[in-house]
């Protein structure tokens, strides 16, 4: 369920994925060994139950690991290299159009890419252009709209979750556009 919700999650998750599947694995093993030494069926029927469930959440967690290194590859083309042909970025990362047209709704989807949407007449990823920021008075006086003292300093700073490139304002903590971690300029 996180998975489907947290951006971050699908990214970086696999890892705990993995040490449940392990850890199911273990329980399975111990209670085949038990088996084999009291000599019972209920032992071997929950045994095979542990390692049967313990190699399924294994397949989801390398499924899972696959899905994140792909989707941290479109984030570092798209965003990092400024890539919007679905043609070019299907070629680079060597996947099918149809995977990658897939994989880029789900992100899309999921909040990855915000403002995002495929273009299928012209096969690329396009960018609405963000609202124009304003600050208003507190005091209305007909205009209402007044400007900044000094404009804060945006500085660019890396992800260390997915690798992208976000602006952020320097000294302040803020999320990552793409994956949503934490960062801090």
């Amino acid at each position: 369920m996180r998975l489907s919700s947290d951006r971050s999650a699908s990214i970086k998750c696999h890892k705990t994925i993995a040490a449940v599947s392990y850890i199911l694995l273990a329980i399975g093993l111990v209670l085949l060994i038990a088996a084999i030494v009291d000599y019972s069926t209920q032992f071997i029927t929950y045994a095979l139950v542990f390692i049967i469930g313990g190699v399924i959440v294994n397949r989801m967690a390398r499924k899972t690991k696959k899905t994140g290194e792909r989707y941290k590859q479109y984030i570092a083309l798209i965003v990092n290299h400024s890539q919007n042909s679905l043609d070019a970025i299907a070629q680079s990362i060597g996947v099918p159009y149809a995977i990658v047209v897939e994989d880029l709704q789900k992100m899309i989807r999921a909040g990855f890419f915000q403002r995002g949407y495929i273009d299928y007449t012209y096969r690329v990823i396009v960018f609405a252009p963000p609202m124009p920021h304003q600050v208003w008075n507190t005091a209305y006086s007909g205009a209402a709209i007044a400007a900044p003292a000094a404009p804060p300093r945006v500085i660019v700073v890396i992800c260390r979750s997915c690798g992208a490139n976000n602006s952020v304002y320097a000294g302040y903590g803020d999320e990552c556009e793409y994956c949503g971690s934490p960062i801090y300029g």
